[in-house]
């Protein structure tokens, strides 16, 4: 059973979607902690952008599998997508007029850790 399930090649490819996925978003955390200690060169600021990418999955951990398990996931993914665009229009219009760059940063480690959690 567990060969047959393997030989389809469409079944291949999910974990190796997944694994490169998660890797990138291992990439991405980890720019984001070392862009904060750039422009900053606090280690304070760079532990708050940290915390900023794991309280969403210690405040809404549960509450966001169990939404993911109940809801229709096309119409979610559609939902999620579709409001991540006005959210970071939002946050390039404050970055072009002079907004706090740490701020909207910590912002996006957030808002993304809450954007994954129901995926």
């Amino acid at each position: 059973m567990f060969r047959k399930v393997w030989r389809n090649k469409h079944i291949r490819f999910y974990p190796r979607g997944s694994g490169i996925s998660k890797f990138g978003d291992v990439l991405s955390g980890m720019a984001f902690l070392f862009l904060a200690y750039d422009l900053t060169k606090l280690n304070s600021l760079t532990t708050v952008m940290a915390i900023a990418e794991t309280v969403p999955y210690l405040l809404f951990g549960l509450i966001g599998g169990v939404v993911a398990d109940w809801a229709n996931k096309k119409k979610l993914l559609i939902i999620l997508d579709f409001s991540a665009g006005p959210i970071g229009l939002v946050r390039c219009m404050l970055l072009l007029f002079g907004s706090n760059v740490l701020l909207l940063l910590t912002h996006r480690q957030f808002s993304y850790s809450e954007y994954r959690l129901f995926l």
